[in-house]
């Protein structure tokens, strides 16, 4: 199994039977890798079809769940699929997600809910551990700013998370710079 941009990738075998069969994959579910320890959540629902065949392909949008992670799995990592998290607010904050196509932004979303993240430590998390963001490596204003829109019109609050006290600057930059959030 491999994760690029979050997307996990990889093959489901079945150990007995040999009828069709589809698993379905429910949003919120997490998956745990065996060797690494890494630990993505599904931001939609997926299903796989299994058929006469043993195993299949299959292909699911996630993010990292980890905090602050300094690994990501390898190649030869397996993942066991968990149960959804009893993390209420990522419960909460997927349905909003499904609407966003910013990959970028769910991933500040999740970090802001499960890390307690600041702007500062987005960046840092992003910098040092993930390919998929700019040669600066920053999450920045822009997603920033529009993850916060999804939390808070998820109906939860930024009030008690160290991301408030970065709100007014990021969304000054974004306005002042002539940035679109959702754009």
């Amino acid at each position: 199994d491999s994760v690029s941009n979050f997307t996990l990738r990889g093959t489901a075998t079945r150990s007995s039977g040999t009828g069709p069969m589809r698993l379905t994959v429910p949003m919120a579910s997490v998956f745990v890798g065996s060797k690494s320890g890494a630990q993505f959540i599904a931001l939609s629902t997926g299903t796989i079809d299994l058929t006469k065949q043993s195993s299949a392909n299959f292909s699911i949008l996630t993010a990292s769940v980890s905090p602050y992670p300094t690994f990501l799995p390898k190649d030869d990592d397996s993942f066991t699929i968990d149960t959804v998290p009893a993390d209420r607010e990522l419960q909460t904050l997927l349905p909003q997600l499904a609407s966003d196509d910013s990959w970028p932004s769910k991933q500040a979303a999740v970090w802001i809910l499960a890390d307690d993240a600041s702007y500062k430590t987005l960046g840092k998390i992003a910098s040092t551990n993930f390919r998929y963001f700019s040669s600066t490596g920053v999450i920045n204003e822009r997603y920033t700013v529009r993850a916060m829109m999804n939390i808070q019109r998820s109906g939860l609050s930024l009030r008690n998370r160290q991301i408030w006290s970065d709100a007014p600057s990021c969304c000054m930059k974004v306005v002042t710079s002539g940035m679109d959030p959702m754009g």
